[in-house]
């Protein structure tokens, strides 16, 4: 990315010179008319320069883009260069903010469910939704889901079995005998506090431990890794999921 940027600024450099040899002819034609008075038209403009400098602005706005000088100007330009020898679009870096509105996200999520539930609604389709949003299963991509209160199976690798941890086999299309829906509990709150995140070139991860609020006000700690990877549309998606709760010695 740094070459890239090196890049992109020697274009910058190379399209302002071309733009100043392009006036240049303008410009020295606008001095011989200074020094030579007797050859100017009467019906010149008094002001020789104000034509040449309005075509100066418009070509270093033209060489000199908005775009190029952005932020994203190295990611933008990685883009194009990957493209052109054939390969798909690169996906952005995964910020430390974007963790944190997913972790929300699937806090809301999982509050939502047991809502539903409370309200007697359909809390399997709010299920499906947030499944949906946030697990990968619906990009084609493959997710590790390790649940909380999970024994047989303990490891889910399957969206079905996934939907049935959370909304109990009661209401599952291909129910886990075991499941009672974690999601249904309910829970009144989720609260995040990541201990470390690895940002990779793809992917981040976060292992910490979150605390889901009963409706009695108590709180339950429960210890994570999450691993978020971009879908194709640029979303953040959940493709490893281990809970488990504390070790008590």
């Amino acid at each position: 990315v740094a070459c890239i940027a090196r890049t992109d600024r020697w274009l910058i450099q190379t399209r302002a010179a071309h733009a100043l040899q392009a006036i240049a002819p303008m410009h020295d034609c606008a001095r011989r008319r200074r020094q030579n008075p007797a050859r100017r038209p009467r019906t010149q403009p008094t002001n020789t320069m104000a034509p040449v400098k309005v075509k100066l602005v418009i070509l270093l706005l033209t060489a000199v883009s908005s775009d190029a000088l952005s932020p994203l100007a190295p990611v933008r330009a990685a883009k194009r260069v990957f493209l052109r020898r054939g390969g798909a679009a690169p996906t952005l870096p995964i910020s430390s903010q974007d963790v944190a509105d997913a972790q929300r996200a699937w806090g809301d999520g999982i509050v939502e469910i047991g809502r539903i539930y409370t309200a007697k609604g359909d809390y399997k389709a709010e299920a499906v939704k947030v499944l949906g949003d946030l697990y990968g299963w619906d990009s084609k991509m493959d997710v590790l889901f390790k649940p909380t209160k999970a024994a047989n199976p303990a490891i889910r690798l399957d969206y079905d079995e996934a939907l049935s941890y959370f909304v109990g086999a009661d209401s599952a299309d291909k129910p886990v005998a075991e499941d009672k829906g974690f999601a249904i509990a309910p829970w009144t709150a989720v609260r995040f506090d990541n201990k470390k995140t690895l940002f990779l070139s793809d992917s981040a991860t976060a292992m910490g431990e979150y605390y889901f609020t009963g409706l009695d006000g108590s709180e339950t700690k429960v210890e994570y890794t999450f691993q978020y990877r971009r879908a194709a549309d640029g979303s953040l998606k959940i493709v490893v999921h281990h809970s488990s709760v504390p070790f008590a010695a």
